[in-house]
């Protein structure tokens, strides 16, 4: 159980504070710049998880859970860049950099959802880019990165952001206005922040900068993709919070609707294949990571 603090976030006020990057650990920050970048070397995800026998241990064993069975084929770091790319290994060593970083937060459901909402983002824009035949690893790694400010603001404040995302309004406009209100920042603010610290490309910052604002004609690309696969992941029973749950979701086709026209029929055609590939990896997944 994490220790609770005696917080009443109603009479808790935090004067803004010019947005700076928060604290994070290194090597969950190290391996989310390798997932940013437009190409990764095998050496370097091996320098950052040669240091850390058990991270390396670990990343076998989730990735062998799934994506290869229990028959657990991969044996190497090798054999899983060479089975699931380099991102994707990236990715799974992020996921449990932050698993182990978060400590007792990880156990709570809140903090969880939170991250496997990031994953399932992530996977549904792989897919999206499979169907229609464009770079999949951008994709992956722009939905991954999305929603991060919402643990720079976790590992910041701890039990107080925990008792926010537990207990803070549905309505993700109200939400973000109580961020604010009591951090000084609101978590697309703090992502934003964060992934320029960590000098990461334009369009990877401005996609966690405006991740919640509806796409329009001039919205880049890869920013609608993300925001749609966030939307997705969200229908498909991946929300961000447990208040989204319950709450009304679009249909696949109006989220269709909010990309290029070009992308729309082809995504549509493909809805349940998207969904039924996402739903088979986040359970394993959420076996692996438990």
């Amino acid at each position: 159980m994490i220790p609770r603090r005696a917080i009443d976030l109603r009479h808790r006020h935090v004067a803004p504070t010019p947005v700076e990057p928060p604290p994070f650990p290194a090597t969950a920050a190290a391996l989310l710049r390798l997932v940013a970048k437009e190409r990764v070397t095998l050496g370097e995800i091996a320098e950052v998880i040669a240091s850390d026998a058990s991270l390396l241990a670990e990343l076998l064993r989730v990735a062998n859970s799934a994506f290869v069975g229990a028959r657990g084929e991969i044996s190497s770091i090798e054999q899983a860049a060479l089975i699931l790319g380099m991102k994707k290994v990236a990715g799974i060593a992020t996921s449990v950099a932050m698993r182990s970083s978060l400590g007792a937060l990880w156990k709570t459901e809140a903090v969880r959802r939170c991250w496997l909402h990031n994953l399932a983002s992530a996977l549904t824009a792989e897919g999206m880019a499979r169907v229609l035949d464009m770079p999949q690893e951008e994709a992956y790694s722009a939905a991954l990165l999305h929603d991060i400010g919402r643990f720079a603001l976790l590992f910041k404040h701890q039990g107080a952001y925990l008792h926010l995302l537990q207990t803070g309004p549905a309505d993700e406009g109200e939400f973000r206005t109580q961020e604010r209100e009591y951090f000084g920042v609101e978590h697309a603010e703090a992502g934003r922040a964060f992934l320029v610290g960590l000098g990461l490309p334009p369009v990877l910052v401005y996609g966690a900068a405006t991740h919640h604002d509806v796409p329009t004609q001039t919205t880049p690309e890869s920013t609608s993709f993300t925001h749609v696969a966030c939307r997705i992941a969200t229908s498909i029973g991946f929300p961000e919070r447990q208040q989204d749950k319950d709450a009304p979701q679009d249909s696949f086709e109006a989220l269709a609707g909010l990309l290029p026209e070009g992308h729309r029929a082809p995504l549509i055609r493909h809805a349940q294949y998207l969904e039924n590939t996402v739903k088979t990896l986040m359970g394993a997944y959420e076996r692996a990571l438990g």
